[in-house]
């Protein structure tokens, strides 16, 4: 199943060419699989798929434990693996294989199904942030296999900046001392909130999106 587009992750990057370099470093470290938690920095980093705004609290669907996406080295596409009280609902705008998980499915052997393609593996490499629910469920699944860190490959990945990334990081430093320089213009003793205007000038400055506030509690969907 291909997943729907929607106009929601950020299309300006070119993820292809992050992948295609990820496989050069997971040959080299002879790791047969990436996989990165989603929602995540590092899956967003990789294929665009966007991570959850800032919030105060937690909230997970049946089986958020078994979410993320598998990268294998050789050219072959992402293959995201979601609950379905996520996927049903909030597809990104980004191409791929979906794989969803019901919250009556056995979330263990869907996992296992997606990462055992063209073989079982031997050394499966987990991002940073990757739950430990996740790869002590891949070390039961596949005896004898070994997790690797890739904590480090992605650091070095990021550490190389493309033309794209660097407009980017100038363009949001741009909004930040625009932003910046209007604050401090209303800066006086006495100020408070309430009493000064609320909107800021990010808009004008290029940040066209608003910024959404969560309530976000603690609870779980299923």
């Amino acid at each position: 199943m291909d997943l729907a587009i929607r106009e929601e992750a950020d299309d300006t990057m070119d993820t292809s060419a992050r992948r295609h370099a990820l496989d050069a470093r997971l040959t080299a470290e002879g790791v047969d699989l990436l996989w990165c938690p989603i929602p995540g920095g590092d899956a967003e980093y990789l294929t665009g798929y966007p991570r959850r705004n800032a919030s105060f609290g937690v909230y997970e669907h049946s089986h958020q434990w078994a979410s993320g996406v598998v990268l294998r080295p050789g050219g072959a596409g992402p293959v995201f693996v979601v609950p379905r009280g996520f996927s049903a609902f909030n597809p990104p705008g980004i191409e791929g294989e979906l794989v969803s998980i019901d919250y009556r499915d056995d979330a263990a052997a869907v996992l296992r199904g997606v990462l055992e393609r063209g073989g079982a593996p031997a050394r499966i490499g987990v991002a940073g942030r990757t739950w430990s629910t996740t790869t002590l469920a891949m070390l039961d699944l596949f005896p004898g296999v070994e997790a690797i860190d890739c904590t480090d490959v992605m650091q070095r990945l990021r550490w190389r900046k493309s033309a794209e990334e660097i407009a980017a990081m100038e363009r949001a430093s741009r909004i930040a001392d625009e932003a910046m320089r209007e604050v401090v213009a209303r800066v006086a003793p006495g100020v408070t909130e309430l009493t000064s205007p609320q909107r800021s000038t990010s808009s004008s400055a290029g940040w066209e999106r608003a910024p959404r506030r969560s309530t976000r509690g603690c609870s779980r969907w299923g």
